[in-house]
C-alpha cells in the first residue's frame, strides 16, 4: 500500500499542476486517484464521448435542480465572462456529480467540453476518476486540477478549479467549476470561482422564507460584499441559516444537530435588533457575546417571492431552449453577450423584423439569467393609450371611478425578482415613456394615485422593428430613455439571411408533423424538391410566416406520402428566372438538403476525430454502419 501510494505521488508531483503544498495538494489527489482505481477505472479508459444523456434525463435534470440552477446561472454567465473565451466552460454541479448548467460557447467551444454541456452528464469520480468538481464533492473542499493531475489520460489537456457551494443549513448542495481545455494555468481561476461561489451561497437565503437576514461583519467594510457573514433568522429569534462566513466568526456547530438562538450570539434580541435599525438607515453596532464589536444591517423580511408563484415561469411547457433552433454563429454570439449584458443589470433591446421571434428570444434570456423569476410581457402597441398606464404602473386604491378595491398591482411590480419585456417599445406613448424612465433610474415604482415609491428588482427587455434612434431624431421618442433602454441591442437577423434556415425548416417540420416527427427520417415528411422550396423562399414574414405555413403542410398533408411540391401554396409554384435557376442550384447542393446536412456533419466529426469511424459515430449519435454507407456513397458521387 505504501509503495502504491509512493508511485502515485510521484506521478503527482512530477507533474507541472497547481498544487499549493505537498500535504494537502498531494494528500487530496493521491487519495482521489486511489478511489478512481477501486472504481475499476483505468487511466487508458475514454468517457468522454461514451456517456450520452438522453432528452428526458436533461428535462429531468434541470426541473429538479431549479432553485439552485435560478442563483447559480447568473453568477455563471458573469464568471465566463470575465475570461472571454471559447476554451473555457462554467459548470454547476449537484451532489449526485451531475450537470446542471454549463456556460460556454456551444458553436466555437472545442468538442471535448461540448461533451459536458449537457445536463445530466455525470462528473462523478466513480464515472470520470479525478478532477476537480469530483474532488470537491467528494470531500468538500476547494482545488485545482490541472492536465496530468487527472486520473485519466483522455483529461489531461483539462484544467479545472472548482469550489463546493454550501445551502445556508450547512450542507454541501453542489459545486462549481471552471475548466478549460489546452489553455495556460490561470492563477485566478480558483479564486474567481470562489468569489462566485460564495456570491450563489449568499443569494440562496432569500429563498429562506418569513426570515429577517443578518448581514454583519467584524470590519464595516467587508458588509455587503461577498465575504460578509449573513445569518437567516426567524421572528422568534432562532438561527435558520449561517454561511460559512458566520460559522468561521461565530465559531458555529452545524445547524442541522442544534437549535441556536440569535440572543444566544449577540447582546440582543431579533426584536430590538429590528427597532434599532429601523431608527438607523446605515449599520448599527452590536456586540457579541464573545466581546467583538461588530458592525450589522438588516434586511427586512420578505414576504413569498412573487416568481414563486408564477406557473409561466416554472411550467415544463416554457422551456423555451427546446424552442429556439441556433446554429447561425453570429446571431448565437450576439445572443451570448446580450445574456452577459442583461445578467450585469443591462437592459437589451432586441432590434429586428416583424416574426423573427423577439419574444422567443427574450424568453430565452429569461431562461438563461432568471429562470425562477416571473416573466411578464406588455405590447406598448395593442393597449390604447388610456389604458396602458395602470397596466404598467399599477393604481392605488379609490384612484379612479371603477378602480378596484385595494388597488391592483401593474406589470413592473408583478415582474419584481425577474424580467419584464416590453414589446414593439416604439409604440409607447410619450407620457408614459418619461415615467418608464424614472422607474429604470430610480428602481422604484409609484402607482397610479399612490403616495408611496414602491422598490423593484426588475431587468427590462425592449423589443421594436422600428429604429429607436430615427425615432428620437422625429422627437417621437425621448432620446434618454433610448439611451436607457440600449444597454446592449442584439439586431435579430431576417430570416432570409440566417445560415441556420435549413435547420429551422427541419424543427419546425418535425414538431408541427406529430409526435412521430422527432423519431423518423425526414425524407419521411417532406422531399428534397419541397424542401428546398421552402428554403429558397424570402419570408417576408419571417419565422412566424415559416410556421404558420409549416403547420398547415403538415396538417394538410396527404397520408402516406411525404410533403412535396404540388402540396405547396402557388407563391411556392411560381419561381421563375433566377429564382428558378437558384432552387435548382440549391437542390443540387449538398450544403443545402438534409441528406446534404448529415453528409456535411459527417465529413467534418471525421476531420475532427482523425478519421476514426467509431469517435466520429459516438459524437454524432449515430452507427458506424450509418457512417460506412454514407462514406460509400460521396465516394461513389466523387464528394470525398
Amino acid at each position: 500500500m505504501t509503495n502504491e501510494r509512493d508511485d502515485i505521488e510521484e506521478q503527482l508531483l512530477g507533474k507541472g499542476g497547481q498544487l499549493t503544498t505537498r500535504s494537502s495538494g498531494v494528500n487530496l489527489l493521491t487519495a482521489s486517484w486511489k478511489r478512481s482505481i477501486k472504481h475499476g477505472l483505468r487511466r487508458k479508459d475514454t468517457v468522454l464521448f461514451t456517456n450520452s444523456v438522453s432528452r428526458a434525463m436533461e428535462r429531468r435534470t434541470i426541473e429538479e435542480n431549479q432553485r439552485l440552477l435560478s442563483h447559480a446561472s447568473p453568477e455563471m454567465v458573469r464568471l465566463y465572462g470575465g475570461l472571454g473565451s471559447a476554451r473555457w466552460l462554467a459548470l454547476c454541479l449537484n451532489t449526485r456529480g451531475q450537470v446542471i448548467c454549463s456556460v460556454g460557447d456551444p458553436l466555437s467551444a472545442p468538442n471535448e467540453l461540448r461533451a459536458l454541456m449537457h445536463p445530466g452528464r455525470s462528473l462523478a469520480e466513480s464515472d470520470i476518476g479525478t478532477t476537480a468538481p469530483g474532488v470537491v464533492l467528494e470531500l468538500g473542499h476547494p482545488v485545482v486540477v490541472a492536465r496530468d493531475q487527472h486520473y485519466l489520460h483522455e483529461l489531461s489537456s483539462f484544467f479545472c478549479a472548482s469550489a463546493p457551494l454550501v445551502g445556508p443549513d450547512g450542507d454541501q448542495v453542489g459545486a462549481l467549476d471552471l475548466s478549460g481545455i489546452d489553455v495556460q494555468t490561470a492563477p485566478m481561476a480558483a479564486n474567481m470561482v470562489a468569489l462566485a461561489a460564495r456570491h450563489i451561497e449568499n443569494s440562496m437565503f432569500r429563498d429562506l422564507e418569513g426570515c429577517t437576514l443578518v448581514h454583519f461583519h467584524f470590519d464595516d467594510r467587508l458588509v455587503g460584499t461577498p465575504s460578509e457573514a449573513l445569518l437567516a433568522v426567524t421572528p422568534e429569534g432562532r438561527i435558520l441559516g449561517a454561511n460559512r462566513t458566520a460559522q468561521q466568526l461565530l465559531s458555529l456547530p452545524r445547524l442541522g444537530s442544534t437549535l441556536l438562538q440569535l440572543e444566544s450570539l449577540f447582546e440582543t434580541s431579533i426584536d430590538r435588533l429590528q427597532s434599532i435599525c429601523s431608527d438607523e438607515p446605515d449599520m448599527v453596532k452590536i456586540r457579541s457575546h464573545a466581546g467583538n464589536l461588530t458592525y450589522a444591517r438588516i434586511e427586512p423580511t420578505r414576504p413569498q417571492a412573487p416568481r414563486e408563484k408564477s406557473a409561466l415561469a416554472r411550467a415544463p411547457g416554457r422551456t423555451v431552449n427546446r424552442n429556439l433552433v441556433l446554429r447561425d454563429e453570429a446571431l448565437a454570439q450576439g445572443l451570448e453577450k446580450a445574456t452577459r449584458a442583461l445578467a450585469h443589470g443591462l437592459p437589451v433591446l432586441l432590434q429586428g423584423e416583424t416574426g423573427t421571434g423577439k419574444e422567443l428570444f427574450a424568453r430565452t434570456l429569461h431562461e438563461r439569467v432568471r429562470p425562477m423569476g416571473p416573466f411578464l410581457a406588455l405590447n406598448c402597441a395593442a393597449i390604447p393609450e388610456s389604458l396602458i398606464e395602470a397596466e404598467l404602473f399599477g393604481y392605488a386604491d379609490g384612484a379612479f371611478t371603477g378602480a378596484r378595491k385595494g388597488g391592483a398591482k401593474g406589470k413592473i411590480e408583478l415582474a419584481h425578482g425577474g424580467i419584464l419585456f416590453l414589446d414593439e417599445i416604439g409604440d409607447m406613448p410619450l407620457a408614459m415613456q418619461s415615467r418608464l424612465l424614472r422607474v429604470l433610474q430610480e428602481c422604484t415604482v409609484m402607482r397610479i394615485g399612490g403616495d408611496r415609491e414602491i422598490p423593484v428588482d426588475v431587468l427590462f427587455i425592449s423589443a421594436t422593428h422600428h429604429r429607436l434612434e430615427q425615432l428620437s431624431a422625429q422627437r417621437v421618442f425621448r432620446e434618454d430613455l433610448f439611451y436607457r433602454l440600449n444597454g446592449f441591442t442584439l439586431r435579430l437577423t431576417p430570416l432570409r439571411e440566417r445560415t441556420d434556415i435549413a435547420d429551422i425548416i427541419e424543427a419546425l417540420l418535425r414538431r408541427a408533423y406529430g409526435p412521430q416527427g422527432e423519431s423518423i427520417p425526414l425524407e419521411r415528411i417532406i422531399t428534397s424538391a419541397a424542401f428546398v422550396r421552402l428554403h429558397s423562399h424570402p419570408w417576408p414574414g419571417n419565422i412566424r410566416q415559416l410556421e404558420q405555413t409549416v403547420r398547415q403542410l403538415c396538417a394538410l398533408r396527404s397520408v402516406g406520402r411525404p410533403i412535396d411540391v404540388v402540396d405547396l401554396a402557388d407563391e411556392f409554384q411560381r419561381l421563375e428566372g433566377a429564382a428558378s435557376t437558384e432552387s435548382e442550384a440549391l437542390l443540387q447542393s449538398p450544403a443545402t438538403t438534409y441528406k446534404g446536412a448529415q453528409e456535411q456533419a459527417i465529413r467534418q466529426a471525421l476531420r475532427e476525430h482523425g478519421d476514426n469511424v467509431s469517435a466520429a459515430a459516438r459524437a454524432l449519435g449515430i452507427s458506424r454502419t450509418t457512417i460506412y454507407k454514407k462514406m460509400k456513397h460521396l465516394s461513389d458521387h466523387g464528394r470525398g
